[in-house]
């Protein structure tokens, strides 16, 4: 599966904004989105979420260290066996 932007006119018409290369007639799904992403500010909402991230940072005691992380980490992976 992948995915790919398209805009699509008034008529339905669908238009694919990026190029894509299909060797078979497949199926698509296509989401409409209520929004224009023009007007809420530029490509995406990078902006908006670094915004929102530095204004609710994690506390100190929530942060762990290098160590505590690889720990974690490999405990994660032992569980797997």
């Amino acid at each position: 599966m992948r995915t790919i932007q398209a805009e699509i006119n008034t008529n339905g018409v669908v238009t694919l904004l990026e190029p894509i290369k299909i060797g078979k007639r497949s199926r698509a799904k296509v989401i409409v989105y209520d929004d224009d992403p023009k007007q809420q500010g530029g490509e995406g909402n990078a902006e908006r979420l670094l915004e929102l991230m530095r204004a609710h940072r994690l506390p100190d005691d929530a942060k762990v260290s290098d160590k505590e992380m690889e720990r974690q980490i490999e405990e994660a992976r032992s569980s797997w066996d």
